[in-house]
């Protein structure tokens, strides 16, 4: 039942074309979402405990409303580029409120990199810089705002690890750790020696069904198989990249299918960085820095080097497929523009 998402997807850009100020009204529920979350997030950081009792995880990692579900990170850094997205797009739309909107979105980016560095989640460190770093270059009239709010959110984190060294312990050391960077291991292992053994465990599964592969989220269950295992720690829910699942679970074919989408997005890059010099119009500088930030998000879920959740999880499919619906309406309006 996947296509779920998709339908989720058509449904958002039925909403975006019946109201011409959904994307408004959405963009204030999002700002107003991200600032519970990061007042909820720094008052468990700085007291223990967040409003609702939940105490910091064992780290100490910051989870908020999540509790005992670390996903707090990976939610701020894949829908943050949406929610600059969306301020870009509605900029015009604020009319005497525009430096203050202004204003909540600077704060907004400074707290959320130095929360979704609290919460110890690296792919979701990782992540957040990655779509701020494709902002920077990419994006028309933000560039400064942009580089100005990650520099002060690098100040606020070196200040932060100087107060608490601890912070740093999953965001570096472990990693380094991990990877046998800082042991001095003759043996260096990709993210770590934990992640090797799934990735090599789910291409075993896919050398053995090379097309379609054994199905979605199936991982968990063929792990086990002696056909297939590396050693007693072969096994998990999923093989924590979603390249690997895609080649273990959908074989070839729905590998290809994402991985074009992923070599899409490089060759929109490239195009933009070196062919297309001209300077986009106000009048179409919101639509282009709207479009800029989905890509941001596409990028962020279709990057293939670092550790990933299970790619048909419900709610990252929920979020993965939440900006498709703003970018077919995009598409939509341009092709209608066109034919105009």
């Amino acid at each position: 039942f996947y296509f779920r998402f998709l339908t989720f997807s058509l449904g958002l850009y039925y909403f975006l074309n019946l109201d011409q100020k959904f994307s408004l009204k959405f963009f204030y529920v999002l700002l107003l979402a991200f600032f519970v979350l990061i007042l909820d997030g720094y008052t468990q950081y700085f007291s223990g405990s967040n409003i609702f009792g939940f105490e910091l995880q064992p780290g100490p990692r910051v989870s908020s409303f999540f509790d005992k579900e670390l996903i707090l990170g990976s939610y701020i850094s894949r829908l943050l580029p949406l929610l600059v997205g969306l301020y870009l797009y509605n900029i015009n739309n604020f009319s005497n409120k525009k430096k203050l909107i202004t204003f909540s979105i600077a704060l907004a980016l400074i707290l959320s990199e130095c929360l979704v560095f609290l919460s110890g989640e690296r792919a979701a460190f990782f992540f957040i810089n990655l779509s701020a770093f494709f902002m920077i270059v990419f994006l028309n009239g933000f560039k400064l705002i942009r580089i100005f709010t990650l520099l002060i959110s690098f100040a606020l984190i070196i200040l932060i690890i100087n107060f608490n060294p601890n912070t740093k312990n999953r965001i570096f050391d472990l990693t380094l750790k991990q990877t046998g960077i800082s042991e001095n291991n003759s043996q260096i292992y990709l993210f770590s020696e934990t992640h090797e053994n799934y990735f090599r465990t789910a291409l075993n599964i896919y050398k053995s069904n090379y097309i379609f592969g054994t199905g979605p989220k199936t991982y968990r269950k063929n792990c086990s198989n002696p056909m297939y295992v590396i050693n007693k720690y072969s096994c998990s829910t999923h093989p924590h990249n979603t390249y690997v699942q895609l080649l273990s679970e959908t074989g070839t074919f729905g590998f290809i299918l994402i991985f074009l989408l992923f070599l899409n997005i490089i060759y929109f890059s490239i195009k933009e960085l070196f062919f297309n010099k001209y300077k986009v119009d106000d009048k179409k500088k919101p639509t282009y820095n709207f479009k800029i930030c989905l890509i941001a998000c596409f990028l962020i879920t279709l990057w293939p080097f670092i550790p990933t959740g299970n790619f048909f999880n419900n709610w990252l499919s929920i979020i993965y497929y939440l900006p498709l619906g703003f970018f077919i309406s995009l598409i939509y309006r341009d092709i209608k523009h066109n034919l105009k």
